[in-house]
């Protein structure tokens, strides 16, 4: 993933969400998958609320998967203005 982000990324060497080159190879080799369970652990904080999900079984593609959503206790100011 690395040396396809510092290719075909913009600008030249890639950043998060840079993903706006159109000059991918036409013989690019990719792989989609939906793991068949997934786990989730829940951490509550005082500032957040955590929940980190992990699927183990990848159907061989990958040693593992984890996303981790945080959602923060505490509001912009914004939210509390009823804008």
């Amino acid at each position: 993933m690395h040396d396809w982000i510092m290719l075909y990324a913009r600008p030249p060497g890639g950043c998060e969400g840079a993903f706006i080159k159109s000059t991918t190879p036409k013989d690019l080799v990719y792989a989609a998958l939906t793991p068949p369970s997934w786990n989730i652990a829940v951490q509550r904080t005082d500032a957040a609320d955590i929940a980190t999900l992990t699927a183990t079984d990848t159907l061989g593609l990958a040693k593992g998967i984890v996303i981790v959503v945080t959602m923060s206790r505490h509001h912009p100011p914004w939210m509390s203005s009823g804008r």
